[in-house]
């Protein structure tokens, strides 16, 4: 399957920065923000790409993705990580990747706003007892879904796509202290991004008030991920 298949990577080939910086003026709210308008914008898409709904999912254990992925491992790994949250769930192909490696988790929940999405990850995680799958709405301004989970249970925080959360900030304050939170935010823009970042500084400078920031990597040329291990404070 061709690599630039789903909407994010057709949206990479003509990839543009805001000019106001990292925090874009007009953010689609009519594309996100609200799961029905979202749904919907995917759909479009899928047809069309003439995918189905599978297949686009798949894209995201490929290529740029999946170096993604092994990035994030990397960082992880030496932390020897237990209990694990990811937010925004990509198909599940990076908890089955640390499931797989990181044999100190012995707790993993994946998570995604969209009904689709989570169940596709419960089927590609179905045969790893440690990891359990919902929904959550990570948007904490217009939902409870957080207040109403127990994060202290947990060491360490994950999201692929820190960009497609729009209250990104007052999330990380919701995040218990002395946690460790590793995510990718782009460098590319997409009707579904909030924030678009030109280099790993503006990323520090971004989360360095709120985030003891450590490593940045970035990913890509002209089109870019940056991935980022931090600690809460």
């Amino acid at each position: 399957m061709a690599e630039n298949n789903s909407a994010e990577d057709q949206a990479w080939a003509t990839a543009t920065t805001k000019p106001d910086g990292n925090v874009k003026s007009t953010p689609s709210p009519g594309v996100i923000g609200e799961l029905e308008p979202l749904e919907q914008y995917l759909d479009d898409h899928l047809r069309s790409a003439g995918l189905t709904f599978d297949e686009w999912m798949g894209t995201f254990g490929q290529g740029q993705y999946q170096e993604r992925n092994q990035t994030i491992l990397r960082f992880l790994k030496p932390h020897q990580p237990r209990r694990i949250f990811e937010f925004a769930c990509a198909g599940g192909f990076l908890a089955r990747l640390l499931l797989e490696h990181v044999p100190s988790i012995e707790r993993y929940t994946c998570t995604n706003f969209s009904p689709r999405v989570v169940a596709f990850c419960e089927k590609q995680l179905l045969h790893f007892r440690q990891c359990d799958v919902g929904r959550i709405n990570a948007d904490v301004m217009s939902s409870s879904d957080i207040a109403n989970l127990r994060l202290a249970d947990y060491d360490t925080f994950l999201t692929t796509s820190f960009e497609h959360i729009e209250h990104d900030l007052k999330l990380i304050a919701r995040l218990p202290p002395h946690r460790c939170f590793v995510f990718g935010v782009a460098g590319f823009d997409d009707p579904e991004h909030y924030r678009v970042f030109n280099s790993a500084a503006e990323v520090r400078e971004r989360y360095e008030k709120v985030l003891t920031v450590g490593d940045i990597e970035e990913l890509g040329q002209e089109i870019r991920k940056y991935v980022t291990i931090t600690w809460t404070k």
